[in-house]
């Protein structure tokens, strides 16, 4: 088994080993998430070659008709005579590959295909010239060995690094002036509305808005189970991440350092996604969070805001009113349910209210009562 690493610069070059290990490098106009204009990247693919390394080249953006020329002509710019092969996902991309080159295709179906037929298509239709699938962190290790079995063309996983959970080639990040550009991109965190969950990190750039799970993945805590399942490569991707974590990454992996251990000295608080199970179905009944679903007896609202010491922030949907002196039922978003008696209202203005119905209104601050809790009268029944 062989592990790719995708790199930005000849330092985190120099520590890798071409004899067991393979680069991948993109630029920012052809790539998703690389920060190398086209003429650093050839400069980086030419040093790379010189060293020894089988270098791929990541041309993973989805193309539009309109950009398609133009994405197409910075690809003709690139040094080929230094690179083993074209990773890509656009199908279109993928055929002006096969057509205007020799070049071998690493095709990446991690979003656009998890089955077997799928892929035994893709293999018939490119034939030898797809060398590599890239397959999606969803398969796991049973269908991964499944698939290693049954296809021609080897696999390659992500082993390491962030996983994507949506992709829109529309900009929702910069719609908010208050957000910096660094770097051409932005990178906020995000929560969820339906659940205590936070953090998602969230990065818009020129080719659009990425948001990855709150945890990376790691898998190299289970390295005999990645040999076993018949992969071909592994991939390490931490341009997200300063090049230090990469560094003692690849030097425990040189030390062999394996099992609990690497991943408590690397990645302790990562996650091994669905590598070790697949309960995808599971997933389903989680969308939507029954407990913030509104019921319409005794209901009254819900939490819109809360700051701790300071206030909580009612929005008054149901018929009824709210009353100082009222007993409520408070259902958060975890399934934790709270009597409280509302002991002050006000309005925003920071004036006492006896009472308020529909709209806006403030009352003290609860302790462990979230955004999206759902309140009711005290009548209602638990659910």
């Amino acid at each position: 088994m062989r592990l790719s690493y995708a790199i930005e610069n000849e330092e985190q070059l120099k520590l890798l080993n071409p004899k067991v290990d393979e680069v991948i490098i993109a630029c920012k106009e052809l790539s998703r998430f690389s920060h190398l204009n086209l003429e650093e990247a050839s400069q980086l693919i030419k040093i790379a070659k010189d060293s020894g390394f089988n270098v791929f080249f990541d041309f993973d953006v989805l193309s539009t008709e309109s950009d398609f020329k133009f994405l197409t002509n910075e690809f003709l710019k690139l040094p080929f005579q230094f690179i083993t092969a074209i990773r890509v996902q656009d199908l279109g991309i993928a055929e002006f590959i096969k057509s205007t080159t020799d070049l071998d295709l690493h095709l990446i179906t991690e979003t656009g295909n998890h089955n077997l037929i799928g892929l035994k298509a893709y293999e018939s239709y490119f034939g030898k010239r797809v060398t590599r699938f890239v397959v999606s962190s969803e398969l796991n290790y049973e269908l991964l060995k499944s698939y290693s079995q049954e296809l021609n063309t080897p696999l390659e996983a992500l082993g390491f690094g962030r996983l994507l959970i949506f992709y829109t080639p529309r900009k929702l990040v910069s719609h908010y002036d208050r957000f910096e550009w660094i770097n051409e991109q932005i990178e906020v965190s995000a929560s969820s509305e339906e659940s205590p969950h936070k953090g998602f990190p969230v990065l818009e750039n020129k080719h659009g808005t990425f948001m990855y799970h709150i945890k990376e993945l790691f898998l190299f805590d289970k390295m005999d189970l990645l040999i076993e399942s018949g992969l071909f490569s592994v991939r390490v991707d931490l341009r997200h991440r300063d090049g230090k974590l990469l560094e003692l990454f690849v030097n425990n992996i040189k030390l062999g350092l394996t099992g609990p251990e690497l991943k408590k000295k690397i990645a302790p608080k990562s996650i091994r996604g669905y590598f070790l199970t697949n309960k995808s179905d599971v997933l389903f009944k989680k969308l939507k969070n029954y407990r913030i679903q509104r019921k319409d007896s005794h209901y009254l609202g819900e939490v819109i805001d809360a700051s701790k010491d300071n206030y909580l922030a009612i929005e008054l949907k149901g018929s009824a009113d709210l009353k100082v002196g009222d007993e409520i039922t408070i259902y958060n978003p975890d399934g934790k349910i709270k009597d409280v008696r509302i002991e002050i209202l006000k309005d925003f203005s920071g004036n006492s209210l006896e009472e308020k119905k529909m709209g806006l209104v403030l009352t003290k601050y609860l302790s462990g009562v979230w955004v999206k809790a759902q309140l009711y009268q005290k009548s209602a029944q638990n659910f």
